[in-house]
Protein backbone atom coordinates (compact mmCIF):
# COMPACT_ATOMS: atom_id res chain seq x y z
CA UNK A 1 0.00 0.00 0.00
CA UNK A 2 2.09 2.72 1.19
CA UNK A 3 2.05 6.18 0.36
CA UNK A 4 2.52 8.68 -2.65
CA UNK A 5 5.40 10.55 -3.12
CA UNK A 6 3.52 13.45 -1.26
CA UNK A 7 3.41 11.43 1.99
CA UNK A 8 -0.23 11.04 1.44
CA UNK A 9 -1.58 7.88 2.35
CA UNK A 10 -2.66 5.68 -0.75
CA UNK A 11 -4.47 2.68 0.30
CA UNK A 12 -5.78 0.64 3.81
CA UNK A 13 -6.96 -2.29 4.81
CA UNK A 14 -9.09 -2.59 7.51
CA UNK A 15 -10.58 -6.06 8.59
CA UNK A 16 -10.33 -7.58 5.27
CA UNK A 17 -11.60 -4.19 3.21
CA UNK A 18 -9.38 -1.74 0.98
CA UNK A 19 -10.17 1.70 0.74
CA UNK A 20 -8.07 3.87 -1.72
CA UNK A 21 -7.50 7.46 -1.27
CA UNK A 22 -6.93 10.29 -4.32
CA UNK A 23 -5.40 13.28 -3.23
CA UNK A 24 -5.51 16.74 -5.92
CA UNK A 25 -2.34 18.69 -6.45
CA UNK A 26 -2.75 21.11 -3.33
CA UNK A 27 -2.42 18.21 -1.15
CA UNK A 28 -5.92 17.77 -0.45
CA UNK A 29 -7.97 14.44 0.10
CA UNK A 30 -10.18 14.33 -3.32
CA UNK A 31 -11.81 10.92 -2.95
CA UNK A 32 -12.13 7.99 -1.00
CA UNK A 33 -12.83 4.40 -2.81
CA UNK A 34 -14.07 1.21 -1.56
CA UNK A 35 -15.83 -2.32 -1.51
CA UNK A 36 -18.87 -0.69 -1.76
CA UNK A 37 -18.65 3.22 -1.88
CA UNK A 38 -16.87 6.00 -3.23
CA UNK A 39 -16.56 9.43 -1.78
CA UNK A 40 -15.65 12.42 -4.04
CA UNK A 41 -14.86 15.60 -1.69
CA UNK A 42 -14.80 19.32 -3.38
CA UNK A 43 -13.06 22.11 -2.12
CA UNK A 44 -14.20 26.07 -3.08
CA UNK A 45 -11.89 28.02 -5.13
CA UNK A 46 -11.25 30.53 -2.42
CA UNK A 47 -11.62 30.82 1.04
CA UNK A 48 -14.20 33.41 2.30
CA UNK A 49 -14.86 34.54 5.81
CA UNK A 50 -18.18 33.65 7.45
CA UNK A 51 -19.95 36.31 9.47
Amino acid sequence: MGDDERGNLRARIDNGRTQWFEWDHFNRLAAVRGNDVDTEFAYAAKQVPVG
